[in-house]
């Protein structure tokens, strides 16, 4: 029993009762000859109790009631779009008891779902390689400001089928008035002149260019981040060989600034590019 419903249910309608009691004895000792007996007086205090205890049995339930309906529960019923996925998760959930390997497969999938869903809740999310690019073309088609670096390597992604989408994106973005500013961190002079005709590219399409050897960055691994319009953060996570393994975006203003920062650190760093004869020192 739950403190409430003590509380509801018998410590205040036996309190009441008692009081009732001891004032209708009291009555009664004042007045001898009143026709009311003592054993009316229990009975009615009996009733008085009953009706107490209902009365708060009913109270009890009541606020039990508004506090399920005000429950996240209740938030998944009233909303059309999450319904059919908790249908889902539950049929999901009756199939995968009967056989050990689904189940297992299942609870990666629910974990995964779960993970998902907390990094949305922080205003998190990521895409692998093969969804991410179409996510960042799209955010592309209206931006009006980009600030981003590259150091994934050139001909693992900007030679790519991917890549040389993004590249026209870029293009196209440019070419409707956007400010696009992007910084390229080369390991060596040799992939500088491999990347420059890109380079060179862009910055016809007057996109701001600037190149930065990798060495001048310190230890730390150099970022490859996007940010757009100042609402949309995005961080490529490279492997060692500088092959994409996932991009995480943020809508967070505190990581959008934290990626800001890593730009600026890196354009410190930066000069201007101005065409493949211009070699990077």
């Amino acid at each position: 029993m739950t403190g409430a419903l003590w509380l509801y249910t018998l410590a205040i309608p036996a309190v009441v009762g008692l009081l009732d009691y001891l004032i209708s004895v009291r009555l009664l000792a004042v007045a001898p000859k009143e026709k009311r007996q003592r054993g009316e007086a229990l009975r009615g205090t009996l009733l008085l109790i009953l009706v107490s205890a209902a009365i708060g049995l009913t109270w009890d339930l009541r606020s039990q009631t508004i506090e399920r309906l005000d429950s996240p529960a209740m938030d998944v019923v009233k909303n059309p779009r999450l319904r059919p996925v908790v249908q889902n998760l539950l049929n999901a959930h009756s199939q995968s008891t009967e056989n050990e390997y689904l189940n297992k497969y299942f609870q990666e999938s629910v974990d995964s779902f779960n993970a998902e869903m907390t990094g949305i809740a922080n205003r998190k999310f990521w895409y692998d390689p093969s969804r991410s690019g179409q996510f960042v073309i799209d955010a592309l088609s209206n931006a009006k400001t980009v600030l981003a670096t590259s150091f994934v390597s050139p001909n693992r992604w900007w030679t790519s089928d991917w890549g040389k989408k993004y590249q026209r994106a870029n293009l196209d973005s440019a070419g409707r008035g956007a400010k696009i500013e992007r910084i390229f961190i080369y390991a060596s002079s040799s992939e500088l002149q491999e990347v420059c005709p890109l380079l060179t590219e862009q910055l016809e399409h007057r996109i701001i260019v600037k190149v930065v050897d990798r060495k001048k960055l310190g230890d730390a691994a150099p970022p490859d981040l996007i940010i757009i319009d100042g609402s949309l953060g995005g961080e490529m996570v490279l492997s060692d060989l500088r092959t994409t393994e996932r991009v995480n975006f943020y809508i967070d203003q505190f990581q959008i600034d934290k990626l800001r920062d890593a730009f600026k650190t890196v354009e410190d760093q930066a000069e201007d590019f101005h065409g493949c004869k211009s070699k990077a020192k």
